[in-house]
């Protein structure tokens, strides 16, 4: 009979093991995370280098306005941009439009550049110089991708789905052409979006309100998302969910313009919202793929056109928006998986803002470029919408920048001849959206409850 040995018997993490003398599993993961990390971090100091005609004008802005906020502060500099557009005079710090928190920002770059760089009287075009904001930048990237892929994983999804979502983010051509080639700060608010998202699955209403507040404080465009984010509880007759999120936004809201409440103001409104929507006297912006440009294009209309004689051009035209966010809200509530329409839903508010709203720009396809990775990689049928919202913006705004420089070889002039018309596919970016929108509401698929969700 055997005796039982005494020999300590070490165990191994399953996570450990080699299979046919190949790297353990988990070293596999880590080296292609790593391997996509730097590929990342490649592309955007390509991109800074390639691209140094795009981004001088609006830098040499920023880096003024970070000082003007820095001598004056920024309350001060919007109750004074305020004051001027409210009388009718010209800003006198120049034209201005950002939200508190933006501006903040701003003025930290120029204190930090300052520090490093004393003596310096205007922006240099130097990565150093700039590097604290491209840092920002990187950071919000990566934290949009990890919410996206923990999005996926929420949803069902396999790690190796959320890698894939991750990496349509962190590699995304948009993402890197806006970032880093003009460069814009459209993805910060594009990651605080994805959080709230994320909150609403997991059942924090609360936080998901604070969140979009922290949005909106930073970027006005945020704005956009209210409307889906409060119709859906209420659509799904949750009522606490819905007080919970109005809640959480109004709290956040109040904390950020405490400043200016203080003494009854609400400047950073009239200067980050109101006057950034209407300083740019256009239906759509130079190399804008919308109905806007549309419109423009084969109708001829312009800003503040009456139709019909009475029927402005901008109702025309936002009616649409207002409609298709009432109507993915609807048939979020309809289906049994309702998260997963959910989720698509922040990509269709994004576009169908993109598609209707006059006064767009081409780098504003960024929000629905990141908030389309994560429905794209969990359905294949979304991912031609997913690859053409990531693609137009980066080749249109090549295409611009080239063409303000006079550098234009012919193929890239067809292109410029036949852009106009790249708005039908934008929108049929949103038809393929709206059509799995609606097959998720008729779909008995993978139930979860409508009436289980989480409240928090």
């Amino acid at each position: 009979m055997l005796e039982k040995s005494s020999l300590p018997i070490k165990t191994l993490p399953i996570n450990s093991i080699s299979v046919g003398g190949r790297a353990p599993v988990a070293g596999r993961w880590l080296w292609l995370v790593a391997i996509l990390l730097l590929a990342g971090v490649g592309a955007r100091c390509v991109m800074w280098e390639a691209f140094p005609v795009m981004r001088s004008w609006d830098m040499a802005n920023r880096w003024a306005w970070g000082r003007i906020s820095s001598e004056r502060g920024v309350v001060a500099v919007i109750d004074e941009t305020a004051d001027d557009l409210n009388n009718g005079r010209p800003p006198r710090h120049g034209r201005i439009d950002y939200m508190p928190l933006r501006l903040w920002a701003m003025e930290g770059w120029y204190r930090i550049s300052m520090a490093r760089y004393p003596g310096t009287t205007q922006w240099q075009d130097d990565l150093g110089f700039i590097a604290p904001l491209l840092t920002l930048n990187a950071v919000a990237e990566l934290i949009a991708s990890g919410i996206a892929a923990w999005i996926v994983i929420e949803l069902g999804g396999s790690r190796g789905k959320a890698l894939a979502c991750a990496t349509m983010i962190w590699l995304n051509p948009m993402v890197i052409v806006v970032g880093y080639g003009v460069p814009q700060w459209d993805s910060w608010s594009a990651a605080i979006c994805l959080g709230a998202t994320l909150a609403v699955l997991k059942g924090r209403w609360g936080l998901a309100g604070a969140l979009v507040a922290l949005g909106i404080l930073i970027k006005g465009q945020s704005l956009a998302v209210v409307p889906f984010f409060v119709l859906v509880p209420l659509l799904r007759k949750q009522w606490g969910d819905a007080a919970r999120w109005t809640l959480g936004l109004g709290l956040g809201m109040l904390v950020g313009l405490a400043p200016w409440l203080m003494h009854a103001s609400l400047a950073p409104l009239r200067v980050g919202i109101l006057y950034g929507a209407e300083k740019f006297d256009s239906l759509a912006r130079r190399f804008c793929e919308n109905l806007p440009q549309l419109a423009s294009y084969y109708l001829g209309w312009q800003p503040h056109q009456l139709i019909m004689g009475f029927v402005p051009v901008e109702a025309i035209l936002i009616a649409p928006a207002v409609s298709v966010v009432f109507l993915a809200a609807w048939w979020t509530t309809r289906g049994p998986d309702w998260k997963r329409a959910f989720v698509l839903g922040t990509a269709i508010f994004w576009l169908a803002m993109y598609v209707f709203m006059p006064r767009m720009t081409s780098r504003y396809l960024i929000w629905a470029a990141i908030c389309m990775a994560a429905p794209a990689v969990l359905n294949y049928r979304l991912l031609f919408a997913w690859a053409a919202l990531s693609a137009i913006g980066p080749l249109t705004l090549v295409l611009m920048r080239l063409q303000g420089r006079g550098r234009l070889i012919p193929p890239w002039s067809a292109l410029v001849a036949i852009h106009p018309h790249a708005a039908w596919l934008v929108l049929a970016c949103l038809v393929l959206a709206l059509l799995e929108m609606r097959r998720l509401a008729r779909s008995a698929g993978p139930g979860i409850e409508p009436a289980a969700a989480g409240n928090g």
